[in-house]
């Protein structure tokens, strides 16, 4: 059997050679491939692999690489197809061994460059608040700790606004809002609106890559032209409105539908939108502890609401509270007074978001800040994403799995910590 000197000097078989490379299982470990041997219908690139234990242990390899890549990939539909293009390739390969070889550490580089989900310390490292004290419990019975969930970068927006060539003022995280996310061939795609004084943009961003999906100029030099809403929306299709500045001649506004129709994304199409899609609610006003809070932030199944007060640091009924739809008098805090935690003479700016059933999630701008996650059934508030700069949490669900997206604002006084933390995070528990 062929025997290979590797760079220390060790010789080694070369049915263990691409185990070696690949850094995978030890070289004891015995391994089948990732595919069933025994079937009668393998072709002759199969038997090739079955046949050889080397090519046998890789394959096994790579299949649990792709798996794993898989499981935290957003893009998880063009992850498949490259899989499916890549094994066609490979078979191509008939009995050449060193064919089936080469194939395998070309799929080794391509899985490698799949980007991945890591801890907050890895990303974040001196920006990541202390922990909690332990078994903190709120006077509602809310059990408030520590659950950090793994996060990932998206995008800088400084370098996206630079790529696409955007306009002036892009750059600024005031410029940005998340619009919507769908799901479309198995692969996650982000919508982002970024509004600068004469134009309004729409990104979109998929398979790590942004591109500018329409644009919406403004040739009357318009300041201030900031308004545009998502309107309804569904798997398949999502309405917006384009609301006119104040300087504009026309005081109408505009409805834009995108449709998704088998794996295409339509451009805006003007549209018609019924009156009940483009009513504003009514207030909704209830009572936070002994002081009056608006909250329009509907659940989902339309059983609840998320108010708070925006009270000074030092008020006892500061906090986040959650309300039966129809009873404002009903509040119940699932976070608790922030006198010790926060120093500014001011009170707080929050962001809301429902996720997955009774859950909700909010940023803490001031105090114990970062973005926290609440479960009304389970009377847990656990601060997922402990970060300060991290804002305006945007729930999605892809994969049947929640991921929360978020802005990091907060810059460091470090100029290069800056720029690398500049943009949108995405993270998963």
């Amino acid at each position: 059997m062929k025997k290979i000197l590797t760079p220390n000097g060790r010789i080694i078989k070369k049915q263990y050679l691409l185990a070696f490379l690949l850094g995978g299982l030890p070289l004891h470990t015995v391994v089948a491939a990732g595919f069933d041997c025994t079937n009668s219908s393998l072709n002759e690139t199969e038997k090739k692999i079955c046949d050889t234990s080397y090519l046998s242990r890789t394959d096994s390899l790579i299949n649990e690489m792709y798996s794993a890549k898989s499981a935290s990939s957003i893009s998880q539909g063009t992850l498949k197809r490259d899989q499916v293009k890549w094994l066609r390739e490979r078979n191509l390969c008939g009995g050449d061994a060193n064919c089936i070889e080469l194939s395998y550490r070309n799929r080794k580089q391509q899985l490698d460059s799949t980007l991945g989900f890591l801890s907050v310390e890895q990303i974040f490292k001196n920006e990541i608040d202390p922990p909690l004290d332990e078994n903190i419990v709120n006077k509602n019975g809310f059990v408030i700790k520590d659950n950090p969930w793994k996060v990932r970068k998206l995008f800088s927006r400084s370098e996206v606004s630079h790529e696409l060539n955007l306009s002036s003022g892009s750059d600024d995280p005031r410029a940005w809002q998340i619009m919507t996310y769908k799901v479309v061939n198995g692969d996650l795609v982000l919508f982002f609106a970024v509004t600068t004084q004469n134009s309004i943009k729409i990104i979109m961003y998929r398979n790590d890559k942004a591109s500018v999906f329409t644009t919406h100029d403004y040739n009357r030099g318009l300041k201030n032209a900031k308004d545009i809403s998502l309107i309804s929306q569904d798997p398949t299709s999502f309405t917006y409105s384009m609301a006119p500045g104040v300087d504009y001649l026309d005081d109408s506004t505009e409805f834009f539908k995108v449709n998704i129709i088998n794996g295409f994304i339509s451009q805006p199409i003007k549209t018609e939108v019924l009156d009940e899609a483009s009513r504003t609610e009514a207030k909704w006003v209830g009572h936070c502890g002994r002081h009056s809070c608006i909250g329009n932030s509907v659940s989902p199944d339309k059983k609840w609401r998320i108010a708070t007060p925006y009270l000074s640091y030092e008020n006892s009924d500061e906090g986040i509270y959650f309300f039966p739809e129809n009873n404002p008098d009903l509040g119940v805090n699932v976070f608790m007074p922030q006198t010790d935690n926060n120093d500014r003479e001011y009170g707080y700016n929050r962001n809301f978001t429902w996720g997955e059933e009774n859950t909700f999630y909010f940023d803490n701008d001031g105090g114990l800040a970062c973005i926290w996650k609440s479960n009304i059934e389970k009377k847990i508030t656990e601060r997922i994403l402990p970060v300060e700069g991290l804002i305006k949490p945007f729930y999605v669900n892809y994969s049947s799995h929640p991921y929360v997206i978020s802005s990091h604002e907060n810059y460091s006084s470090i100029d290069n910590e800056s720029n690398r933390l500049d943009g949108y995070f995405i993270a998963k528990n």
